[in-house]
């Protein structure tokens, strides 16, 4: 008889702490959960809109080197064309990558709040 009780007791001791993971799992998750909810309405950005924002800085960094390696060389090569031509057209380039920038980023983070899942209500 020992032996049965002994085995009941092991099984029910199994399933009490299987029991006790799943409810600690499960509060660890609602906990991850508030938390993102919490920095989303402190308007706290994500790590990987962090990420998108750099990347984007990284291509407008590298649009920008290419636009002052053009201008150097236009310089060299041409003597008599008219600087303020040449600055317009940077201005010109320089606004449109801003206009995009304006344009694509908050789309963009909005991806990223859809995808993480975190709602724009405001």
């Amino acid at each position: 008889m020992t032996d049965v009780s002994e085995e009941s007791l092991d099984e029910s001791v199994e399933k009490e702490s299987e029991e006790v993971k799943g409810t600690s799992s499960e509060v660890s998750g609602s906990r991850d959960l508030m938390v993102s909810t919490l920095m989303h309405l402190m308007g706290l950005p994500t790590s990987k809109s962090l990420d998108v924002v750099e990347a984007k800085l990284d291509a407008l960094t590298s649009k920008v080197t290419a636009l002052s390696l053009k201008l150097d060389r236009m310089m060299g090569e041409d003597g008599d064309r008219d600087i303020d031509m040449v600055l317009e057209r940077i201005e010109y380039q320089v606004s449109d990558l801003r206009s995009l920038i304006k344009k694509v980023l908050p789309s963009a983070i909005a991806k990223e709040n859809l995808v993480s899942g975190n709602d724009d209500t405001e």
